[in-house]
């Protein structure tokens, strides 16, 4: 007679009572999110990154690409986990080819807008995601031989974001991305899918809410009322 396996009715009911409860908490666990987030909310903040990115396109030759940024970002009064930002940047590739090694060089300088949200997940650590488009200029420094050459663009990004947030004023986070970029100019090599992977650090100007300062808002002090004082009583005060 073959071996059968029985299952207890409460072992195979529990599951879906587990299910049940893991999505009955999703809301507290979002709210406490949200508290945290408005918690820790600042006026403004700068930050400055860096990234390397990986095209998905074939270019004529492999290519080492990497690109510097900064943004600023200033929070949205109704809610404290969207931020609008202000980017800028530049963008370099270097091309790896033996045979023309800087002919293919170029550099694209780029600014945009962008809208970013985040969530304090735990007092240290945020969970973010952002869109954002730039416009972009290339230059071409040895591609003909009259002088430096490019073309305008545009691109739209998509990321995520990983954030590590050591005190309140200081945060670094990784961000994967991706990327469509798009030339105005007949000189359409590089356009396509770009994925990124970088590193950005963070500074929030504003005063931190769990420092002692901060739970002090001011010291108020009364009429002061002195006795009086006698010479002859100078060693007894002493």
């Amino acid at each position: 007679m073959p071996s059968q396996t029985l299952r207890s009715p409460l072992s195979a009911a529990k599951f879906p009572f587990l299910a049940l409860l893991a999505f009955l908490a999703l809301p507290a666990q979002a709210q406490e999110a949200s508290a945290l987030t408005d918690y820790y909310a600042y006026p403004v903040s700068m930050e400055a990154g860096y990234r390397g990115l990986t095209p998905l396109g074939e270019y004529r030759s492999g290519f080492s690409v990497y690109e510097l940024s900064g943004a600023i970002r200033l929070p949205i009064v109704l809610s404290s986990a969207l931020y609008p930002f202000v980017s800028g940047g530049m963008t370099t590739f270097d091309s790896l080819d033996p045979a023309e090694p800087e002919t293919w060089d170029h550099y694209r300088l780029f600014g945009g807008l962008g809208l970013a949200w985040a969530s304090r997940f735990a007092r240290n650590f945020e969970l973010g995601a952002e869109l954002s488009a730039a416009f972009c200029q290339s230059y071409f420094p040895a591609l003909l031989p009259g002088g430096t050459v490019g073309d305008r663009g545009l691109f739209a990004e998509a990321g995520l974001s990983v954030g590590l947030v050591p005190s309140f004023n200081f945060s670094l986070a990784l961000e994967p991305s991706v990327r469509y970029l798009y030339s105005f100019g007949p000189l359409k090599d590089f356009d396509g899918l770009i994925l990124g992977l970088g590193m950005t650090a963070r500074y929030r100007f504003g005063e931190d809410p769990d420092a002692a300062g901060s739970m002090v808002r001011s010291l108020s002090f009364g009429q002061p009322d002195f006795p009086p004082a006698f010479a002859a009583m100078q060693s007894y005060y002493a």
